[in-house]
């Protein structure tokens, strides 16, 4: 029974590793976005992120996205930074950020491109499963203007994530 008890034990710490993230650490993190447009129907938007911790708190990286829906082929890419609020023992990160970028929106049926500047907000946590991996959810939120107008969009993020140790 005690051996039970003891395997028991070591299975289950194994499972409640904790976030490790360290100033010079790189991540890389993939999301799924279900984005709600001012004036268009639902789309989904696939990033990639790849960034720096350039403290223990402060990431910084570039985003690229390509947005499916609403009969056009939209590409943005963004610079981004976020906060994150590191607890000791925690498995729980929660962050804040900002994002700045450039969007080109490919017109249905024609060999147009509309092309605006992008900024924002976005607010998440990351769950630590794994000392390095993570699962990311959390909200965004991207303005733009056009020469016809202005837009913005509300998004629901889900995504994976690891970190990599610094280069030494």
């Amino acid at each position: 029974m005690k051996k039970i008890i003891l395997l028991l034990i070591v299975v289950a710490t194994s499972f409640a590793a904790y976030s490790q993230q360290e100033k010079g650490d790189r991540v890389i993190n993939g999301n799924v976005n279900f984005t709600k447009q001012e004036d268009s129907d639902a789309s989904a938007t696939i990033t990639l992120k790849f960034g720096k911790f350039f403290t223990q708190n402060l990431e910084v990286g570039f985003a690229p996205s390509i947005i499916l829906g609403g009969g056009s082929t939209t590409t943005d890419v963004s610079i981004y930074s976020n906060y994150n609020f590191l607890s000791a023992d925690s498995k729980l990160v929660p962050y804040i950020g900002a994002n700045f970028g450039v969007r080109d929106v490919g017109l249905p049926n024609q060999d147009e491109h509309l092309v605006s500047a992008s900024y924002g907000a976005n607010a998440g946590m990351r769950y630590f499963f794994g000392e390095k991996t993570f699962f990311d959810a959390g909200f965004d939120y991207k303005a733009f203007s056009f020469e016809s107008g202005s837009s913005s969009s509300i998004g629901l993020n889900f995504g994976l994530g690891v970190i990599i140790g610094s280069l030494k």
